[in-house]
């Protein structure tokens, strides 16, 4: 039965999309592998080089979702994305249920992966709200700047709305760490603890790496990049610390 992590975000900037990516790195390593791109931009889709035919708006049209997948290397595949999503996530605020639309669909296809790691757009729409409800983790990224705080405690208000019956398992990251960064790393460390959430920070810090921006921009992994990435060491250690919590 796959685990399902959603790496979501209201705020943009904060290498939502990267995380994505290099945790199915790391996740593919171990066991068998699916990202799904909710976000219109479909950058996930882009930035790993997926030729797609069939996406994520197929299934909201009503294909089978496991008519969607593409293969992308050994023990990764993808549910790719594309600029209709945009619509769709306009559209399915009529549909009944309509927060549950993914976590149903994903049903067919639990038992034939390890994971299942969902990128989602920089917002708190319906697509947002299919992937926290339908995910076992929420992983929300942090980057090591100035306000990428801002507005974070009602993003986890909002999941905790959604998911009534439950408390919702969530770990935040750090990204783009930059430790010359002292004052942004003072003002975040200031604001978590204010908002009673510094014990959901992730032990593992990702660093400012150009490999991982070289590989996005190359459509490739980045293993393929520099497959001694400093990141890509961060996000193995990562993947490690969120999966033994789900």
């Amino acid at each position: 039965m796959a685990k399902v992590i959603a790496v979501a975000t209201h705020k943009g900037g904060q290498a939502k999309t990267s995380t994505v990516k290099n945790l199915a790195l790391a996740a593919s390593e171990v066991g068998k592998t699916l990202i799904i791109d909710l976000d219109p931009q479909y950058s996930l889709t882009r930035w790993v080089g997926a030729k797609v035919y069939k996406t994520i708006a197929n299934f909201y049209e009503g294909e089978p979702i496991q008519n969607t997948i593409t293969s992308l290397r050994e023990n990764l595949d993808i549910i790719g994305g594309n600029l209709k999503m945009e619509k769709i996530s306009q559209d399915i605020i009529s549909r009944n249920h309509r927060e549950y639309i993914l976590k149903k669909g994903l049903y067919p296809i639990l038992d034939k992966y390890d994971y299942i790691i969902i990128d989602t757009p920089p917002s708190l729409g319906s697509t947002v709200k299919n992937a926290i409800i339908a995910a076992d983790l929420i992983v929300i990224p942090v980057s090591h700047e100035a306000g990428s705080t801002e507005g974070l405690l009602d993003f986890v208000h909002l999941a905790k709305e959604l998911l009534i019956d439950s408390e919702p398992k969530f770990k935040l990251v750090l990204t783009k760490v930059d430790k010359r960064k002292s004052n942004a790393s003072k003002a975040i460390q200031e604001d978590l603890t204010a908002f009673n959430l510094l014990d959901k920070v992730s032990k593992t810090q990702i660093p400012i790496d150009a490999a991982i921006d070289n590989s996005n921009i190359g459509c490739i992994m980045v293993d393929e990049y520099d497959k001694n990435s400093e990141s890509l060491k961060a996000y193995r250690t990562l993947f490690k610390e969120v999966d033994s919590i789900i």
